[in-house]
């Protein structure tokens, strides 16, 4: 015996109808998210170094800022071109992570701060293969 709330039929009709209604943006994907996470740590990390590293720190940043760019042009593209972008996106991740890398052993990054990074770069590239691989599944690329 349930003493919870029934909903009747035109109810449940209504909320699914609702939800399909919803737009969905870029910024509520988690890999996008993940992107931002990873940009935040770098523009932070620029703000604290020295002058002399600028240039490398500007690099990071452009290409934090290509990860977020490549992941947007994924979600608005099917097929082969998706998984170009995805590919893509893969590689601008493993780049950043390499450069938190060398920020760590220079003495510019805690190990903490480090270690988050690196998890976000993981996690973020499990998520690019995981849509990498449902987009092939999905039977639009040949």
């Amino acid at each position: 015996m349930t003493d919870g709330i029934v909903l009747t039929a035109q109810e449940v009709a209504q909320s699914d109808e609702n939800k399909q209604k919803k737009t969905r943006t870029i910024a509520q994907l988690p890999v996008f998210r993940n992107g931002v996470t990873l940009l935040g740590f770098v523009v932070d990390l620029a703000a604290r170094t020295p002058r002399n590293t600028r240039r490398f720190t500007d690099s990071s940043i452009d290409i934090a800022n290509s990860l977020l760019k490549t992941i947007g042009l994924a979600n608005e593209n099917r097929g082969e071109e998706r998984i170009l972008y995805i590919t893509d996106a893969v590689v601008c991740t493993f780049t950043l992570k390499a450069h938190l890398g060398l920020y760590y052993g220079r003495g510019l990054m805690s190990k903490d701060v480090h270690n988050k990074a690196k998890k976000i770069c993981d996690n973020t590239v499990a998520q690019l293969y995981g849509w990498r691989d449902s987009t092939l599944r999905s039977g639009h690329v040949s």
